[in-house]
């Protein structure tokens, strides 16, 4: 019998195969096994991400959270899928807790995008300041920083930052909007 972390990986290969159904049938039969584990809900939390029902999304990292408060992956996942329904201050407030119990360029980068989102410009651009310390810029978080720029009509720092991004970045590949994390 497998034990859960080759469940877990079954899992995520559906997922990474864009099987989200079958990924979202997978993580029902580990609950149903196991009503505490963590990273099925953050599995079948992904794979209602995937489908499109972010409520249930939602509900899935929530669980995941109730049963572990320190689950980075289902704060940061829970934000997205929060920012997908357009609640952008609740998605902060979950990247603020990703963010202090982990602090990576992919937490605030997306942290940059909600901030941005709820006008907070100058907190977004010094995320995005702090994100590409931490790894580097990235095409796609320098476009939505470009955004940011206009909105302060610092014009020609919003044109640098799209000129560098088309030089860095033939995919345009930002690492917070890539969606949520399958590390779980």
């Amino acid at each position: 019998m497998a034990n859960i972390a080759d469940k877990i990986a079954e899992g995520q290969a559906l997922l990474e195969q864009g099987d989200f159904y079958g990924a979202l049938h997978h993580f029902d039969s580990l609950i149903e096994q196991d009503r505490e584990c963590v990273r099925a809900y953050c599995g079948r939390g992904t794979a209602w991400y995937h489908l499109g029902d972010q409520v249930e999304a939602v509900r899935d990292y929530t669980n995941a959270l109730q049963h572990d408060a320190k689950y980075v992956s289902a704060y940061f996942n829970r934000a997205l899928a929060r920012q997908r329904q357009g609640e952008f201050a609740v998605a902060i407030d979950d990247l603020n807790s990703a963010i202090a119990l982990s602090p990576d360029s992919s937490c605030y980068l997306q942290r940059a995008w909600a901030l941005f989102q709820v006008g907070r410009l100058e907190e977004a651009l010094n995320d995005f300041e702090v994100g590409f310390a931490l790894d580097g810029e990235d095409a796609m978080a320098l476009v939505a920083r470009a955004m940011v720029f206009i909105a302060l009509k610092r014009v020609d720092d919003a044109v640098g930052d799209l000129q560098h991004a088309l030089t860095i970045g033939a995919g345009l590949s930002f690492r917070s909007g890539k969606g949520v994390r399958n590390d779980f």
